[in-house]
């Protein structure tokens, strides 16, 4: 078992990789959607038999509509990926440097070897880490959302082309 630090980052890490994890599954996901739509309506679009209509309109409406946020989830995204990164190394610095100048005492401080040490870290980062990745969740939801929308997009799409193929 690890210090308090290194559960922390590990905590810290599993939830970011689960975020990542999420976001490349639903760019898969609407990447198929997309290919899908495209495929969709170059079949049914060639086997009209006359004007494309209303129920034709109504397929490249849907297209577009499920085109639209399936190109916007493919795009790049702002997403938190470390908490005050900046702070972060700026603190490991001086904290290296606090450790560095222990070691040589004859009597360190507690605070920089072992357990007590790492603990203390552990303390000090756990106010900024402790919800950071909640700032990723609303536009994990957008990318959830238009995920839905393209989908159903495309449902809709196949359903109209094949009404429109058929008169």
């Amino acid at each position: 078992m690890g210090s308090p630090a290194e559960l922390l980052l590990s905590e810290m890490r599993t939830k970011l990789d689960g975020q990542l994890a999420t976001l490349e599954s639903a760019r898969t996901r609407v990447a198929v959607l997309l290919s899908v739509s495209g495929v969709i309506a170059g079949l049914f679009a060639q086997n009209l038999k006359g004007h494309i209509g209303v129920w034709g309109i109504a397929a490249l409406v849907a297209f577009v509509i499920g085109g639209i946020p399936a190109i916007w989830i493919l795009g790049p995204h702002k997403m938190t990926l470390s908490p005050q990164a900046d702070g972060w190394i700026e603190y490991a610095k001086k904290q290296f440097d606090f450790v560095k100048g222990q070691l040589g005492q004859e009597h360190p401080d507690p605070s920089a070897t072992g357990d007590l040490g790492a603990a203390e870290l552990a303390n000090v980062m756990l106010p900024s880490m402790q919800d950071w990745y909640s700032e990723n969740n609303p536009i994990l939801k957008w990318v959830h959302l238009g995920l839905a929308v393209s989908a159903a997009a495309v449902v809709a799409q196949m359903i109209c082309w094949g009404v429109a193929a058929a008169r």
